[in-house]
């Protein structure tokens, strides 16, 4: 636990000192948080595979699949919320599907999830042929582009109202930690 402390506090000094050197501004501090918090994320259910002895070759073409169909949705006006809650059940159908296979079917995991990569690709390939990406977003879908530019835009510090704010990806990753920390601790699995 001291090493863990150590590195945190080497990380915790290492931007401080930029950040009051000029070296980082309030903005990349976020887009650092962020993209912090969105690998992290997807680097803790790596962890929790691994940790119980799984291997899975189709996490990175999931997310990739779900991001694509995401968007899909969004450039043709679907609710922001909806969009994203629709992107979660397609990795969770994705995930119970692998785990269904595996488990009950006794197929190993190593195919099962090549396979399954291989899908996902081609799945993000149809889908994203059929749609230009988010860059007009805010014309044909206001509200998604207030919502995604709540996520993106979170602040380090308080607002002008006194309220704290942070990166809303990286708060994410500390919900997320804290709960997978919790089951892994205090649970038998």
């Amino acid at each position: 636990m001291l090493r863990v402390a150590g590195v945190v506090a080497l990380l915790v000094s290492l931007y401080v000192l930029l950040f009051f050197k000029g070296g980082i501004t309030q903005s990349n501090l976020i887009d650092v948080f962020n993209r912090q918090g969105f690998l992290g994320i997807i680097t803790v259910g790596v962890a929790v595979l691994i940790i119980t002895g799984g291997i899975d070759l189709s996490i990175g073409s999931v997310v990739g699949a779900s991001a694509v169909g995401f968007g899909v949705l969004i450039s043709n006006g679907v609710h922001p919320i909806l969009a994203f809650l629709t992107a979660i059940a397609f990795g969770a159908l994705a995930g119970l599907i692998h785990g269904l296979l595996v488990t009950k079917l006794k197929l190993q995991a190593f195919l099962v999830t090549l396979c399954g990569m291989f899908v996902y690709r081609g799945i993000a390939r149809v889908l994203s042929e059929r749609t230009v990406g988010l860059t007009g977003i805010g014309e044909a879908n206001p509200a998604a582009k207030a919502f995604l530019d709540s996520l993106r835009s979170g602040l380090i510090g308080f607002n002008s109202n006194g309220m704290l704010t942070a990166p809303m990806m990286f708060i994410g990753l500390i919900v997320l930690v804290a709960v997978i920390a919790t089951v892994l601790h205090a649970t038998i699995i």
